[in-house]
């Protein structure tokens, strides 16, 4: 069983590595991408109906910013699928499925941001699905319809709510993430390059969609050198940051949090062939172009692999969990509260006010138990919490 964020996660990942597949166009791409494509809605359909058939999962979801954080990536993909796949039936209903995404993320960002404010969760990477994914609203409505006025009025809107937020909680995410290596202190640290990265490919789509010029033609290239720019700077700090931390995630070893590598990357990459194929900005330099071009290719080819083999990697992790809960007595459960004596590895009591239906006097301890394995720092499968963090201020003294 692989928790919300990892379903999510792989399911919007394949979703990104068709997108680049498309935008590459080589020979046997399309057979590839549209694989990517029907991967995707497979992983989504079959986490939508652990959804529906088990309404209190999806209630215990929201109930922390955490595990309310995939879904961000859930309805990114339902916008990409309205767009791959429904369009190709019926436009009108692709629209219709646009809408209702737009107004989903909008519903989804404000129950997210309650959650961080209850919980006193500072900007880090984790804010990142649920809140510039309002992009992919302009993607996909720059797609669908560019010369309906609703729609590229809903288009403008969201690209530039994106951008808004990106300015506001990209340089606090990555003040806190260089300043301090537990934040994020896991493969979700990748998320930190989604911001930048993603609206520099939405205004990419937004520029070939409209085929006129948006704010200006000297302005419109300058917004494209510029985002651009921020998307390289923001990729070279998020690797600076994963390699920082790469003890921490070796030491966990392979899990679902390394999703987070995937649409992320694919966005960087997809940012970088829209750059370099010269239909957006033109290159004096031949040399410029080139030199562009190949790097395009080489971080495109590099994040492909890197989606193949997450994929793999928690394809295999669900499998090995499935059988390791097989063989378990008892009903399957992904998250336990166990109560167990005092041992140094486990949390104190003082930790468990953010628990009001667990209140274990001082001398016991609790202890999350994932998929029957012992999670020493409440930090949850994926990047996120499996329920609310302690803060600095209340943990106990190494």
């Amino acid at each position: 069983m692989v928790p919300s964020s990892g379903v999510s996660g792989i399911a919007l990942g394949l979703s990104g590595a068709a997108s680049v597949l498309l935008e590459l166009s080589w020979p046997t791409t399309d057979v590839a991408a549209v694989t990517c494509i029907v991967s995707s809605a497979a992983v989504w359909l079959a986490f939508t109906a652990s959804r529906v058939t088990a309404p209190r999962r999806l209630a215990e979801d929201f109930r922390s910013a955490g595990t309310l954080s995939p879904y961000g990536a859930y309805q990114m993909t339902f916008l990409f699928l309205c767009l791959r796949l429904v369009a190709r039936a019926s436009v009108v209903a692709a629209l219709v499925g646009l809408w209702f995404g737009a107004a989903a993320q909008l519903a989804v960002m404000a129950s997210f941001l309650a959650a961080c404010y209850r919980e006193r969760r500072w900007p880090e990477p984790l804010y990142n699905p649920t809140t510039v994914n309002c992009a992919v609203t302009a993607i996909v409505g720059a797609s669908l319809a560019p010369r309906r006025r609703d729609v590229v009025s809903l288009t403008v809107a969201s690209f530039c709510l994106a951008v808004f937020l990106a300015a506001v909680l990209v340089p606090v995410e990555t003040y806190r993430v260089l300043a301090d290596d537990r934040v994020s202190a896991s493969a979700a640290v990748a998320m930190l390059q989604a911001p930048w990265s993603l609206t520099a490919l939405t205004w990419g789509v937004m520029r070939r969609a409209f085929r006129a010029p948006i704010i200006g033609p000297r302005a419109d290239r300058s917004v494209t050198h510029a985002l651009f720019a921020a998307s390289t700077i923001v990729l070279a700090t998020t690797l600076f940051a994963v390699w920082r931390r790469r003890n921490q995630i070796r030491h966990k070893g392979v899990a679902v949090d390394w999703a987070a590598f995937t649409f992320p990357s694919c966005s960087s990459a997809v940012a970088a062939l829209q750059y370099a194929a010269n239909d957006l900005v033109s290159f004096e330099s031949s040399l410029a172009r080139r030199v562009l071009a190949a790097y395009a290719h080489v971080l495109s080819a590099l994040v492909l692999g890197v989606v193949a083999a997450v994929v793999a990697a928690t394809a295999h992790l669900a499998l090995r969990s499935r059988d390791s809960l097989a063989d378990a007595p008892g009903p399957p459960k992904l998250f336990e509260i166990a109560r167990q004596t005092p041992s140094p590895r486990t949390i104190t009591g003082d930790d468990d006010h953010h628990h009001p239906a667990m209140q274990p006097d001082h001398h016991d301890r609790l202890v999350v138990v994932v998929n029957g394995h012992h999670d020493d720092d409440l930090a949850a499968v994926g990047g996120t919490y499996a329920s609310p963090p302690p803060h600095d201020s209340d943990r106990p003294p190494s």
